[in-house]
């Protein structure tokens, strides 16, 4: 396990996120090998995890957002987390069709 400091960024910003939410504290030296092994074997980019955080702090506990309580469920449920993030934004921008022509028919 390295000791990085991406990594406690993470643990704080996590912690702090769950403990706004819950109103207690989160006990988070367990937290440490989960988020190394998240970002060193699984190679999820650390912007993309701050990124990620910060849209969960504005959507944890609305429905179909994952449950994350901990590094551990971090890790286990990031992809799910990353799903959530894509469903909310558009992939495509809504054009409206062009019906003009059907008042050229007469």
């Amino acid at each position: 396990i390295r000791e990085d400091n991406n990594i406690n960024i993470i643990i704080n910003k996590l912690e702090n996120i769950l403990s706004n939410y819950h109103n207690r504290k989160f006990e988070t030296k367990n937290w440490v090998d989960s988020i190394d092994k998240m970002l060193r074997i699984d190679n999820v980019p650390f912007d993309d995890v701050i990124k990620n955080l910060n849209w969960y702090s504005e959507h944890i506990g609305e429905k179909y957002i994952p449950v994350i309580e901990s590094g551990k469920s971090l890790r286990e449920k990031y992809t799910k987390l990353e799903n959530a993030v894509k469903r909310e934004k558009p992939t495509t921008e809504y054009i409206p069709k062009d019906w003009s022509w059907l008042d050229d028919r007469n």
